[in-house]
């Protein structure tokens, strides 16, 4: 989807300074949408307590869920990237990136966290003006972030340990349904014979 639209854009804006333009536009609505999901965290303009909760406290702003406002706000962030990048006044530029990552924290959507991660990672690593040893530097600490999410933060994850269960209770339906499965959307009925109490402490089975 986001390599289609690159190409797109790349097409139909085909100057800079149209290209600048739509960013701008981009930047801006991603800043409304992203101080929404900011305001929706505090307790304002919720629109639905009742998402709120269901969604465990995660932003959603306009989007109906959090993530896909997590997915939308990734273009807004890179867009916001490269007004930082090329600006000389990196003080004021910073902010709407600052404003925008902010937004997509409030998401807890771990794929678009990753995903902006990992990007901002690389553009570092291509970057020119960067320095060798400082891009050394930058993977060892991306490594080890990476190890003490792995082995202090993934534990204690809600999210994460909901998942062990499904997958651990899920192996016991195998020797009942080892060629054709119990049929098509059928999981959540032949799961509840399997799950673990402990499943349902963590997480609700929608």
């Amino acid at each position: 989807h986001y390599i289609a639209l690159f190409f797109i854009i790349y097409q139909l804006f085909d100057t800079k300074e149209k290209r600048e333009m739509f960013m701008k536009s981009l930047v801006n609505v991603g800043i409304l949408v992203a101080v929404h999901g900011l305001l929706q965290r505090l307790g304002m303009l919720t629109f639905s307590q009742e998402a709120m909760d269901q969604f465990l406290g995660r932003s959603f702003s306009t989007f109906g869920h959090p993530n896909f406002l997590g997915q939308f706000l990734i273009f807004p962030i890179f867009a916001s990237l490269y007004f930082l990048y090329n600006s000389q006044k990196k003080l004021g530029s910073i902010l709407p990136s600052i404003i925008l990552l902010l937004g997509l924290l409030t998401t807890e959507n771990r794929a678009s966290i990753l995903g902006v991660g990992f990007g901002i990672f690389m553009l570092l690593m291509i970057s020119k003006k960067i320095k060798k040893k400082y891009k050394i530097a930058a993977s060892i600490g991306i490594f080890m972030l990476f190890l003490v999410f792995v082995f202090l933060v993934a534990p204690s994850s809600r999210s994460i340990t909901t998942r062990f269960h499904l997958w651990v209770n899920s192996l016991q339906l195998l020797p009942d349904h080892f060629i054709f499965g119990s049929g098509l959307e059928t999981f959540k009925l032949t799961f509840q014979r399997v799950t673990d109490p402990m499943f349902f402490y963590l997480e609700q089975l929608y």
